[in-house]
């Protein structure tokens, strides 16, 4: 996997505003509400360069996913709205067990590009419990497994699996949760079919997955976390069916989210995209106030 090319931090939060044209008092106002956002600036070159080729509204709204919006906050929020913290395992605070048939595996404590509307902003990144290595949390997570047979479904999440994490590494992950007797899907939760869509295209993953999907009641079922129209460009849309082609089923949960999707013509125009390429509509997120974001 090619290293990925982003914007970060300070230096570049201004390096974005340059590609994009954001100047004057709204650069100044952007700048401010990023300082106080506890997400820190991050995006990939792909996505800043999809966003600067859009028009308006799509090109404002594309840009408040990755940068706060301006205007009032009128809530202040908690970390952890979903109660999260209290169906963590202790010391494997990366496994969580909320719902009977089904265990969340948070891999990596890191994304492609950071979403500023992430309710996880301090469940992953303000971490108190050291972080395991992924060989670690593997093995921790099959004993979890094998202690609990009524387990069906393993949430392959993050952070962003996607992120930084080599084919063979992804690979041998999903592998070996898919091989115990009882897991017939693993759901491999992602923003990168917006955010590198690239990432989606590496012939060794898209052969795994195809033996994966051949096999009797087992399945690996992409999570795209799309969350506006304008994200399913020519190279997502191409990654998207070279999944599709390989049997995996990509399925879309988009969050409602103010200055980004939040009026009904660009709500419309998102089911229609996941409509016109084949995406299962999951289901639509409302998110409660996350203190920080």
């Amino acid at each position: 996997m090619a290293k990925l090319k982003t914007y970060e931090g300070r230096e570049g939060f201004e390096q974005f505003c340059d590609l994009i044209g954001i100047v004057g008092q709204e650069r100044d106002t952007r700048r401010h509400f990023l300082e106080e956002s506890f997400m820190p600036f991050k995006v990939t070159k792909f996505y800043a360069s999809l966003i600067a080729e859009q028009k308006e509204p799509y090109k404002t709204q594309m840009t408040n996913i990755i940068l706060p919006p301006s205007g009032e906050k009128h809530f202040v929020g908690r970390f952890d709205p979903y109660g999260n913290k209290g169906v963590r395992q202790d010391s494997r605070a990366f496994l969580q067990h909320k719902y009977k048939p089904t265990l969340l595996l948070h891999i990596d404590d890191f994304c492609i590009s950071n979403c500023q509307f992430c309710y996880k902003v301090n469940e992953i990144r303000h971490e108190q419990v050291q972080p395991a290595v992924i060989s670690d949390k593997l093995d921790m997570a099959l004993a979890y497994l094998e202690q609990h047979p009524e387990i069906n479904n393993v949430l392959f999440t993050g952070g962003d699996p996607a992120s930084f994490r080599r084919t063979d590494q992804l690979t041998t992950l999903i592998g070996r949760l898919i091989d115990q007797e009882n897991i017939r899907i693993v759901r491999f939760a992602t923003k990168g079919l917006a955010y590198e869509p690239e990432r989606f295209r590496d012939k060794e993953l898209l052969d795994f997955f195809r033996d994966v999907n051949n096999r009797p009641q087992k399945q690996v079922s992409v999570i795209a976390q799309i969350n506006h129209p304008a994200e399913m460009g020519e190279l997502s849309r191409a990654a998207i069916k070279g999944l599709q082609e390989v049997g995996v089923q990509v399925r879309g949960q988009p969050a409602i989210i103010k200055g980004v999707n939040n009026d009904v013509d660009t709500l419309v125009d998102l089911q229609q995209k996941y409509f016109d390429n084949g995406i299962i509509s999951y289901y639509l997120t409302v998110f409660m106030p996350v203190r920080g974001v």
